[in-house]
């Protein structure tokens, strides 16, 4: 199995033990951030950049002229957003996988993963030689949903701080109550 697959199997699993062990809200649509990335996401595909999509992040990533620091992913992601005047790259907030599947968020450049956080161990440092620039190692994987720039600007302007879109309390969790793409379909039984 991949770990593409093994990631989706997982959110399918949270997906279904909140299904079944959490009282559905009344007013919402999805169960939890899992259900959300699976109903409205997608597992993104390793592919390289081409000279000109790198030509033209790099040139994003010199006038953001910051690091990007690790654990910081929603604020890397979201400002280098912000930072793109040809509103080429998209914020993507998801799950993805290094070792174990966690909560993340990264940019598009499009459909291609750019992630500036983590690092990708083995992989010469300096420049950003040692991220993930549309190709993703074969022990990775992210699945997720792309926002606009005008959402990402329209929420970071109004609250004053990058956060998680799919995890924000503030908000009473108001994305949950969008409309859904497609059935939630019957919990699955999970094993204790």
């Amino acid at each position: 199995m991949t770990t593409g697959q093994e990631l989706k199997n997982y959110l399918t699993m949270m997906r279904d033990f909140r299904q079944t062990a959490v009282p559905f809200p009344k007013g919402y649509n999805y169960v939890c951030a899992e259900d959300y990335v699976l109903d409205r996401g997608r597992l993104y595909e390793s592919s390289r950049l081409t000279e000109d999509e790198e030509k033209s992040l790099m040139g994003v990533i010199g006038e953001y002229g910051r690091p990007f620091k690790q654990r910081e992913c929603f604020y890397n992601a979201q400002m280098l957003v912000l930072t793109d005047h040809t509103k080429t790259l998209r914020f993507a907030e998801g799950f993805a996988v290094g070792v174990i599947p966690v909560h993340h968020a990264w940019v598009t450049l499009n459909g291609k993963v750019v992630d500036l956080t983590w690092r990708v161990k083995g992989r010469r440092k300096g420049g950003y030689n040692d991220r993930i620039i549309g190709v993703i190692p074969n022990d990775r994987a992210y699945y997720g949903v792309e926002f606009d720039t005008e959402t990402v600007r329209e929420v970071v302007l109004q609250t004053e701080m990058s956060h998680s879109f799919l995890q924000d309390y503030r908000s009473g969790y108001a994305i949950f109550k969008e409309e859904r793409v497609a059935p939630l379909p019957p919990a699955q039984a999970v094993a204790p």
